[in-house]
């Protein structure tokens, strides 16, 4: 094998560096994430980091809840990989959870949504008013959001609680019925008996 490689034929050689391109071609396309296809030339804000149902999750969403669970604090960067992969779970199960609702037809109402900005952001209404959008947009941008991202999130928010409750309210039983069980698990029968010798 070695006097093959050995020989300076010029068919040889031309075998050898053929084969050589064809290994470093290969290695580029399956060795290289995303290949040659992804779109890697864009900054990570912009690019899809995962996909649900056909959903694009952007890096700049992921990069957008790291800084709010920061909140103005610094993390050390050991910790940033592990944190964005958690963020990164979270965000595709939410998705997951709201692309279910929405099959399940639990699209939340304007009222649900408005009631829900209440709960969550009650500086928006001082004395039970709305602001207006323009003060409204203003305050929510302290949260790095924007008024529609808002209400985006606040919909994923309610349908996936609507799907959670779904799936976790309790079943519902009568008192009659509780009483039958626990009569029945606790029933005991006496017995008259004799003995014959």
């Amino acid at each position: 094998m070695l006097n093959f490689f050995r020989r300076r034929d010029t068919v040889v050689r031309i075998m050898l560096g053929g084969f050589l391109v064809v290994i470093c071609v290969a290695m580029v396309m399956f060795l290289i994430p995303q290949g040659m296809t992804g779109d890697s030339s864009l900054p990570l804000y912009q690019q899809t980091v995962a996909t649900v149902n056909g959903t694009p999750i952007r890096g700049q969403e992921v990069t957008t809840q790291l800084q709010r669970y920061a909140q103005g604090q610094s993390l050390p960067p050991q910790l940033l990989p592990m944190l964005g992969e958690q963020v990164l779970r979270g965000l595709v199960l939410n998705q997951a959870l709201a692309d279910q609702a929405a099959k399940l037809g639990m699209a939340p109402s304007n009222a649900e949504i408005v009631e829900a900005a209440r709960q969550q952001l009650p500086q928006l209404y001082p004395n039970g008013k709305y602001v207006g959008d323009q003060q409204a947009a203003q305050m929510i941008a302290q949260l790095q959001l924007t008024l529609p991202e808002l209400q985006t999130e606040l919909r994923q928010q309610i349908m996936i609680n609507k799907i959670r409750d779904l799936v976790t309210d309790p079943v519902r039983v009568s008192d009659a019925a509780v009483k039958q069980a626990f009569e029945q698990d606790n029933e005991k029968a006496t017995f008259s008996y004799a003995v014959f010798d």
